[in-house]
């Protein structure tokens, strides 16, 4: 393999990785731009390794596709400190899968298949964007609404708390309390919509019990 083929499909790889971690970075994800450049930097060295191995030490001692297979595997640990859990919510499986497809394009680039990294990280870099327009307008039904109070530390105010959401059309999904013998207590409720509401629905409803202070509404 000549040098100056080596550069070119290390720097390719570079340029795909940096061009779906833009991407990411705007978003303002865990694993940005830097770290989808160095996993498809890594993958793509990691083919030149293997491809290196193949011809210097022939294709009866060597399989050309074992180190690739390792890193597929590998990139796992990496996309899993990506996904975390935020109460009802689990974030970061885009990002994970994200940087498993970088890996993928790295090898394929590592490999000289340039047509295949090309067009990938372009697709990659569309359903990215686009679809989550698409996913957002058409496929969401159900929206998630963080709702934050103050509630005055007496018997069964939660209970009618939780009451009047119901009747307004929420779905309980999560309820964060302080722990705490002071006379309010901050409260935090997650809750999909299910039924056509309105910040200003859930703030009147709200506001119209005694030992309660809504602080926040938050639809996400």
């Amino acid at each position: 393999m000549v040098w100056w083929e080596v550069i070119a499909r290390l720097a390719l790889a570079m340029v795909l990785g940096g061009l779906v971690g833009m991407q990411r970075e705007f978003q303002r994800n865990a694993a940005g731009f830097r770290t989808h450049t160095l996993v498809a930097l890594g993958s793509c060295v990691a083919m030149l390794t293997n491809e290196y191995l193949y011809r210097t030490y022939g294709g009866s001692s060597t399989d050309i596709a074992r180190m690739g297979s390792y890193v597929i595997s590998g990139i796992g640990f990496l996309g899993a400190g990506s996904i975390v859990k935020d109460g009802v919510r689990i974030r970061g499986l885009t990002t994970a899968a994200g940087l498993w497809v970088v890996a993928c394009l790295g090898l394929a680039a590592g490999a000289g298949f340039y047509i295949g990294a090309g067009v990938g990280a372009v697709l990659v870099v569309m359903i990215l964007t686009l679809m989550k327009t698409v996913e957002g307008r058409f496929m969401r039904k159900k929206e998630r609404i963080e709702i934050g109070l103050q509630m005055r530390n007496q018997p069964f105010q939660m209970a009618q708390v939780l009451q009047v959401l119901g009747e307004a059309g929420l779905s309980i999904r999560d309820v964060k309390m302080a722990d705490t013998d002071e006379k309010w207590v901050d409260v935090t409720i997650i809750t999909t919509l299910i039924a056509n509401v309105t910040a200003e629905d859930i703030s009147s409803r709200l506001e119209g019990l005694k030992g309660i202070r809504l602080t926040s509404v938050d639809f996400t």
